[in-house]
């Protein structure tokens, strides 16, 4: 891993960490909610702007600008295991330009040069196990050009700054194992996730909002994306009416379906299970499910005031399960059937919950840990409480939690901090 400079909590910490292991043969157990490990993503100092990526397995860090002549360039992709360990990184290249997605294995890039990249670990095993120790080893599988500058006017000599005709716009990116979508101020692009085909471009002028709407709104813009393996879902805005709609695009770049929604979704979401709905969206105080037809599957009523963290969504077998929380309720709802499995409305998180099939995590309080509003928490599956630590103090309520692998990540812009989720004893008398 890379070392960095041990200050005195750090220190402390180390410490704590080998007292720990020189105990575990006297009876010492570790439990949840203890610390394993912290590792440096900013080694030279240059407070880098970092997006967070997760996908169960792995933890992606993707920077937004340079650090300095010898940190991570703009663009640069970490992807670390859940011991901390950098398993591989790669660089596009030209600047990152937007929202990057991940998924398959792989990271999606909008670049300033006005296209999309794919980068994935290296697949070249001689190659790759020469550079392992470094933590290098990405290639780039494809790299689309997705915009295309208007000619200028030979007879304009003289720019003018004021003039962003031909400045990309920044794209925000959404991505399955077969398609890549990414939203800009004037549409949507999609693109073939394998080998980076542009599917389709459609634009507001193109009638993208659908008749419901018109064809040419005062003011539109695309409130949400979510993008699944044959479909992407757009969520519309026309900002001077309040009018709202919901458009399913396939592959080909046809409108398949449109909805008219009361108010633009807080999020969407697709579901992976082969049971329950292909797509859930949260508006209007319920959250709503439409089937592969496009059709509505249910509507489930959400405690929740009128702004909720995004959902934890896992699989439990043959549906997903849905973690709902918001204020202080936490609801637990099957996705094949809509039914709400569990409420409780003594958990309060105090950002986004993480969920696998054990429970659902995050910093928060539960009813029975003494009032702290930002412990490190953990909320059985059946809903019961489970465990709950002081938080860390290296670490802020705000920093953001991942489940990677059997650990718990909290990332900062510069350094990352492993626990533990699964209980323990932590001292046991033999």
């Amino acid at each position: 891993m890379i070392g960095d400079r041990l200050g005195r909590r750090r220190l402390l910490a180390a410490v704590g960490t080998g007292l720990a292991t020189g105990l575990a043969g006297c009876g010492y157990q570790a439990a949840a909610g203890d610390f394993d490990w912290t590792e440096s993503v900013d080694p030279y100092g240059g407070s880098p702007s970092v997006t967070w990526l997760g996908d169960g397995t792995h933890l992606f860090a993707v920077f937004e600008r340079s650090v300095g002549p010898f940190g991570p360039s703009d663009g640069t992709v970490h992807v670390y295991d859940g011991g901390g360990q950098a398993v591989w990184t790669g660089s596009p290249d030209a600047s990152r330009h937007g929202e990057p997605a991940i998924a398959d294995g792989a990271a999606f890039l909008p670049l300033e040069d006005g296209t999309v990249v794919r980068l994935e670990r290296d697949g070249d095993e001689q190659r790759q196990a020469r550079v392992d120790s470094t933590a290098e080893g990405a290639q780039t599988t494809w790299k689309a050009e997705w915009y295309h500058a208007e000619e200028s006017d030979a007879s304009d000599t003289e720019p003018d700054e004021d003039d962003d005709a031909d400045r990309v716009p920044r794209l925000a990116l959404e991505a399955s194992e077969s398609l890549v979508a990414g939203s800009h101020a004037d549409g949507v692009v999609g693109f073939d996730a394998t080998d980076g085909t542009e599917l389709f471009h459609l634009e507001f002028e193109d009638g993208l909002f659908g008749s419901r709407v018109g064809d040419e709104p005062d003011d539109p813009r695309i409130r949400a994306l979510a993008v699944a393996d044959d479909l992407v879902w757009t969520a519309l805005e026309d900002r001077e009416n309040g009018d709202a709609l919901l458009v399913a695009v396939d592959a080909d770049g046809s409108v398949v379906a449109d909805v008219e929604l009361a108010t633009t979704p807080g999020w969407l979401e697709t579901a992976g299970g082969d049971a329950g709905p292909a797509l859930l969206l949260a508006v209007d105080g319920e959250l709503r499910g439409l089937d592969r037809n496009r059709e509505s599957a249910y509507t489930v009523p959400l405690e929740s005031p009128p702004r909720s963290h995004d959902p934890a969504i896992v699989e439990t077998g043959s549906t997903d399960r849905l973690y709902h929380a918001s204020g202080e309720s936490l609801t637990a709802i099957d996705l094949g059937t809509g039914e709400r499995e569990w409420h409780r409305d003594d958990v309060r998180f105090t950002a986004g919950p993480v969920a696998n099939a054990d429970g659902v995590y995050g910093y928060g309080t539960l009813e029975g840990n003494g009032g702290r509003g930002c412990d490190l928490v953990g909320v059985a599956a059946d809903g019961d409480d489970w465990w709950s630590v002081e938080r860390y103090e290296d670490v802020d309520c705000g920093d953001e939690l991942f489940l990677v692998d059997d650990r718990l990540v909290a990332a900062t812009d510069e350094t990352l901090y492993g626990f533990r989720w699964e209980p323990g004893s932590r001292y046991v008398l033999f």
